[in-house]
């Protein structure tokens, strides 16, 4: 699951919006890991370097990791799971960008932090 992460971010990153107002390494670096679970929609981070086996609510291992979508427009990011674009929240105008969402993003999205323990 994590190859197949670290490939799509890659490919966006290459092929994407050539506009980037932020250097890469921003666009890349996260303190977190969001996921969102694909059965009970439960909505949950980890720290940087634990990625979630399973859902801590349900326990099913359907959980799709996270990603943000920054809209150079109204410089807002739309948080979802993993696709090549979306539609911005607040402006409905397609964007491609892709950055990796902070806790602090997560959390305002209705995400909750779980530990290691949790998710393993």
């Amino acid at each position: 699951m994590r190859a197949l992460f670290v490939v799509l971010i890659c490919f966006v990153t290459a092929f994407g919006c050539k506009k980037e107002d932020a250097p890469q390494g921003e666009l890349l670096n996260s303190n977190a890991n969001g996921f969102v679970c694909r059965q009970c929609n439960t909505k949950f981070f980890t720290s940087r370097s634990v990625y979630a086996n399973h859902c801590p609510s349900c326990k099913s291992a359907e959980v799709a990791q996270v990603i943000g979508f920054f809209c150079d427009k109204d410089q807002h990011v739309t948080l979802t799971p993993k696709a090549k674009s979306v539609l911005c929240e607040k402006c409905n105008q397609l964007i491609g960008q892709v950055r990796l969402p902070s806790a602090a993003q997560l959390t305002a999205w209705g995400a909750v932090k779980k530990s290691e323990d949790d998710v393993k």
